[in-house]
């Protein structure tokens, strides 16, 4: 069963205003006690919508998305949220944040509807009427309506996930925050959680934290693609791709044969493609007679930005089509 969720149905019967939500991270640096550093310089920011942070584990996403959450502090930098500054004020955030990280803990053996009724509470969702009718409606948006009586314990992973976006939208939040969301997921429960996420970013900033390419290309208009604590692309799937465009070259061979490294070009992925290993070359000509021209997607894109270290312009919107060439340009730089 589906209901239509409005967000002043969410918001204790205070109407919001989707328009004014604005995440601005600006010269955010972090480095950890052992000499890690996590955050290097990262400024982003952001409006209203859906954007993917990709990077590899160990990238920093999992620490940028902590300290959105005002669950640690960087030590430089800036992080605001509609004009105020969330490490020195998080209790200005925190009423309108929903979080979902990578790993959470539940109470053995409490039912969803118990466990969201405790959590709406601490939300500051006071008034009874209203917290029933919000817990209810998020029960039905996320599927779990049927199981609300069942322990949270005992659900599937594609369930846990379902009731963690469940409990991050308590209390009609504005910056929502999913770090590694569809982590070991099966394919319908991945789509399932991608259906629910797209029908959230309208009203609020959605940050899609995750290593997973497919995840950010069938939800993300912008993304950014973050490697050793550095931000190395931000833009849009689009002009990543193209940046590829007549500089991506193909080879394949037998599977269990390493694919030749090719002098004075960069080998951005070996895929295995019907048995055989197929070597995916960034070169500005054929690299060689058994070479073949390939169409770029967005995990070519990825592995690009991550070796070259591609960056595009920063802003709320994505860069209409009259920058895209200069997006692209900036993109060959380290080729």
């Amino acid at each position: 069963m589906h209901t239509h969720m409005d967000s002043r149905s969410l918001s204790n019967g205070q109407a919001t205003d989707p328009s004014s939500n604005q995440l601005t991270i600006a010269e955010v640096s972090k480095t950890y006690r052992n000499g890690v550093k996590a955050l290097d310089a990262i400024s982003l920011s952001l409006g209203n919508g859906m954007f993917g942070l990709l990077g590899p584990n160990g990238a920093g996403k999992s620490t940028l998305m902590r300290s959105l959450a005002t669950l640690q502090s960087v030590d430089s930098g800036q992080l605001l949220f509609n004009g105020k500054d969330i490490q020195r004020e998080p209790e200005s955030l925190r009423p309108h944040l929903g979080y979902l990280p990578q790993d959470f803990g539940v109470y053995p053996g409490v039912s969803a509807l118990q466990l969201l009724d405790y959590l709406a509470l601490l939300k500051g969702v006071t008034d009874k009427g209203s917290r029933r009718r919000q817990i209810e409606q998020l029960l039905q948006r996320t599927h779990l309506y049927a199981h609300r009586h069942e322990a949270v314990s005992e659900f599937s992973g594609g369930m846990r996930q379902r009731f963690g976006i469940a409990q991050a939208l308590l209390g009609a939040p504005r910056l929502l925050i999913v770090d590694e969301p569809t982590a070991g997921l099966d394919p319908l429960e991945r789509n399932s959680f991608h259906q629910l996420l797209c029908g959230l970013a309208e009203r609020m900033v959605v940050l899609l934290s995750t290593h997973i390419v497919e995840d950010v290309r069938n939800l993300c208009p912008r993304l950014g693609v973050l490697s050793q604590g550095r931000l190395r692309y931000v833009g849009t799937p689009q002009a990543l791709i193209d940046c590829l465009q007549g500089k991506l070259w193909t080879r394949s061979d037998q599977a269990g044969s390493e694919a030749a490294a090719t002098a004075g070009h960069r080998v951005l992925s070996v895929r295995i493609i019907g048995g055989r290993c197929q070597q995916r070359v960034y070169a500005e000509s054929r690299p060689g007679p058994n070479f073949e021209a390939a169409e770029p997607d967005l995990e070519d894109g990825y592995f690009h930005a991550l070796g070259a270290g591609v960056e595009a312009s920063v802003g709320t919107e994505a860069p209409p089509p009259s920058e895209r060439p200069a997006l692209a340009l900036a993109c060959s730089v380290g080729g």
